[in-house]
Order: structure tokens, then C-alpha cells, then sequence
């Protein structure tokens, strides 16, 4: 720091004084913090809305094949997370990014997808309708085991122009741990009416499935996996 004199008054010389601290540090900036806080924020919400699109996918792909978590992912609607995770990346961006175009180009992006994901999810939701008679009530339960431990289930399922067909599956009653398997098997109506399936167990993994017009199958699946050993009916699609 350098002091002039003028006009016999001391003045000190803006231009020479050393800002430094006693250590040799540069001062902080409010914006420097600012701007580092931003990017904390804009780290945080990012991570967050990757860990709720894992979540997301987990839920969807569901590789145990969970009972309650199959049922949750009709409820929650998983379009609805995935929108909301864009968002809070695109809120992400505009606070971590200094570039106006980059920002522009992230709320653009997040734009794009979000109406991607909408006309998904209205399509999705459109085409569950016409494929699935019974939305409402959800799978049947039609047989329990003696032992209590599994239970079979019927769900009429398909395409627009065949959409009565019943699919089986084998459930464990094991709480929200309760796990399904794959199809079972599927039985067609013979007439313009689904038909009506009754299960009985003739074992600790064999099942009779019938229907009311007098036709009659057996299968079989594996307890410990739940995995059908032996189907039955037309292949399922």
C-alpha cells in the first residue's frame, strides 16, 4: 500500500493496495459463492432426479417380479416421475449452466421430452383400455393351495380383437413380499363371451384348470421359483 500526498493530504493509492489476506489469499466474492452455491443446488436436484428416473426403471422392469410393486407402478403411473425427474433436471441445468444458449438448449431438450413422454403415456393408457377388460378390479384370485403358501389368479388380457382372454399365473401369499410368475397358461372364449375359469389344486404345485364349457387342462410350476414347469392352453401372447 503506497500513500500520496495532495495538497497535504494523505490519500492512498487505490491502484497499489494489495487485497490479499494476511495468509495470501484472495478475497471471496458474494458472486463467486453465489455461483458455487448454484452449482451445489444444481448438483443436488440433478442427482436427485436421476436417482427417481433409477427408481423409475427398477419399478418398471421389476426383474423379482414383486406383486406390490407391479400394482404400484399402475398407481403412481410411472410417466407422471419420469416428467417430473425432466423437470428437475431442466431446473438443474438453468441453475449449473452460465451459457444462455446452453440453458436454452437444456429447457428445450426437457421441453421435447416431456411431450414425448405425455403422448407415450396417453397412448400407453389408451391402449391398456382397449387390451384389458377387467382395469378395475385387477387379477382374480380363483384357487389357494391347501398349505395357504400360493394362490393362481386370472386376468383377461389381449389386443383390441382379442382382449377376452383369461391369463393365469401363480402368486406366493407371502405379504409385500408376494411374488407372480410368468403366464401360467391362457385359455380363449369359444364363443363371443370370456370364459368362465375355475382352478383346483390336485397337489402342492399341480393345478386342474377348467372352464364352464366343459374343457379341462393341467400344469404345473416350480414352488421355489414359482416358474411354470409344464403350461397349458394356446401359446400366450
Amino acid at each position: 500500500m503506497r500513500h500520496m500526498r495532495l495538497g497535504g493530504v494523505g490519500v492512498i493509492d487505490g491502484d497499489r493496495i494489495d487485497w490479499a489476506d494476511a495468509v495470501g489469499h484472495p478475497p471471496r466474492s458474494d458472486d463467486r459463492v453465489l455461483s458455487r452455491r448454484r452449482r451445489v443446488v444444481a448438483a443436488s436436484i440433478a442427482g436427485a432426479a436421476v436417482a427417481v428416473q433409477a427408481a423409475v426403471a427398477l419399478a418398471w422392469w421389476n426383474p423379482w417380479r414383486y406383486v406390490h410393486l407391479m400394482t404400484s407402478t399402475h398407481d403412481w403411473h410411472p410417466s407422471g416421475a419420469l416428467a417430473g425427474s425432466v423437470v428437475m433436471l431442466g431446473v438443474a441445468g438453468s441453475l449449473g449452466m452460465r451459457s444462455r444458449t446452453v440453458v436454452r438448449a437444456a429447457v428445450s431438450f426437457a421441453v421435447v421430452v416431456l411431450l414425448a413422454i405425455t403422448v407415450l403415456g396417453t397412448l400407453a393408457e389408451v391402449a391398456h383400455n382397449i387390451g384389458n377388460l377387467d382395469r378395475g378390479e385387477g387379477p382374480r384370485v380363483v384357487g389357494i393351495s391347501p398349505d395357504g403358501r400360493y394362490e393362481i389368479v386370472v386376468a383377461y388380457a389381449g389386443d383390441l380383437f382379442d382382449a377376452d382372454t383369461a391369463v393365469l399365473r401363480v402368486r406366493s401369499r407371502n405379504g409385500l413380499l408376494s411374488r407372480e410368475s410368468t403366464d401360467l397358461g391362457c385359455v380363449r372364449p369359444a364363443d363371443s363371451d370370456p370364459a368362465v375359469v375355475s382352478v383346483a389344486f390336485t397337489g402342492p404345485q399341480n393345478v386342474m384348470i377348467s372352464t364352464g364349457d366343459g374343457r379341462a387342462w393341467q400344469a404345473r410350476f416350480d414352488p421355489e421359483t414359482l416358474r411354470p414347469t409344464a403350461t397349458f392352453g394356446p401359446p400366450c401372447r
